[in-house]
């Protein structure tokens, strides 16, 4: 898989890089990763170092996937990025109770979802546009009992 899990905390506040430095040229996701049921909130921070491409889309989702072990349900979507650098937090904190439509990649931009983190989670990338990039971009992770 294209992104990387560095694990470098303990419980009760476990800071890891979730999708390390990657210079992307098209979609992509991250690795899987287990264990998140505990966590009852995340904060999250992309950074992008430059964007290029003509008219680039690109979207950085949080997913968590859902019980069957084969769909991915948005939790959370980046501000979509269109040019320059970015850097930009999304802090995630388990809503209430809810019922929500399984969403891929149609969460609007710049939405977190008021559901739990589930058992997995992962980032995912959907570029789009003509010949888009997105220069060493990563997603940092913090989550919390």
């Amino acid at each position: 898989m294209a992104g990387e899990t560095v694990y470098l905390g303990s419980p009760a506040s476990t800071n890891q890089i979730i999708f390390a430095a990657q210079n992307l040229t098209a979609s992509t996701s991250g690795a899987n990763i287990p264990g998140m049921e505990k966590y009852t909130s995340a904060l999250f921070y992309l950074t992008i170092g430059a964007v290029g491409g003509s008219t680039p889309l690109i979207d950085v989702y949080i997913q968590t996937l859902l019980p069957d072990a084969t769909t991915w349900q948005d939790i959370a979507h980046f501000t979509q990025v269109t040019s320059s650098t970015v850097s930009e937090i999304i802090h995630f904190v388990t809503g209430a109770s809810s019922v929500a439509a399984v969403q891929t990649e149609a969460l609007a931009s710049a939405t977190i979802k008021a559901i739990g983190l589930g058992h997995t989670i992962r980032v995912r990338v959907k570029m789009a546009g003509t010949s888009p990039t997105a220069a060493s971009t990563t997603v940092y992770a913090s989550f919390y009992e």
